[in-house]
């Protein structure tokens, strides 16, 4: 397998942690074609990865050509709007009690247009200011869903870790999809 990160300091940190396994290798997204021949994978996993790029479309369109017709892509991403989001900052509060956790703040006009009204957009963000480098604050999986249907066939959405809350009471969206040539 093929790990790809952006930030050099997190491939070292996989090739520390997971040495005793020799097959997997690391690289950056500019080294992909270097690793990986056109078509040859049949599953891909994209995990709380999309919320961090500005440009998640370019990311998708980069993965798609390496894999085969009818290749799995496993793609999770955080839920951080909804009712979902207050319980996730009352969280950070407690964590960021012990030192700094590093998220982003909320003003509290904020948190209530993402929490209550769904809307990320009525106020600033790394996603509203649409920078190459995004984190949590301001993230919509709906955005996401929209555009991995787009992109490829959905299979499957399922919300964890309670699956019959839908997106209200849980953290984390995951996408079974079929890559479709």
């Amino acid at each position: 397998g093929i790990g790809v990160d952006v930030a050099d300091y997190m491939l070292e940190a996989c090739q520390e942690n997971f040495a005793e396994i020799p097959k997997l290798k690391y690289c950056t997204p500019d080294q992909i074609s270097e690793k990986i021949s056109p078509q040859s994978c049949d599953l891909i996993f994209c995990t709380e990865t999309l919320e961090h790029i500005g440009n998640p479309a370019k990311v998708l369109d980069l993965i798609r050509p390496y894999c085969q017709p009818g290749a799995r892509m496993i793609i999770s991403v955080p839920i951080e709007i909804g009712p979902s989001l207050i319980l996730k900052q009352m969280g950070r509060y407690l964590a960021n009690l012990k030192g700094d956790y590093g998220y982003e703040p909320y003003e509290f006009k904020e948190l209530i247009s993402a929490a209550i009204f769904w809307d990320t957009n009525s106020f600033p963000s790394s996603h509203s200011l649409q920078q190459e480098y995004t984190g949590h604050k301001g993230f919509d999986y709906r955005k996401i869903d929209r555009l991995i249907g787009e992109k490829v066939t959905i299979e499957k959405k399922i919300f964890s870790p309670f699956p019959w809350f839908g997106n209200l009471l849980n953290s984390t969206v995951i996408w079974v999809c079929r890559v479709d040539k």
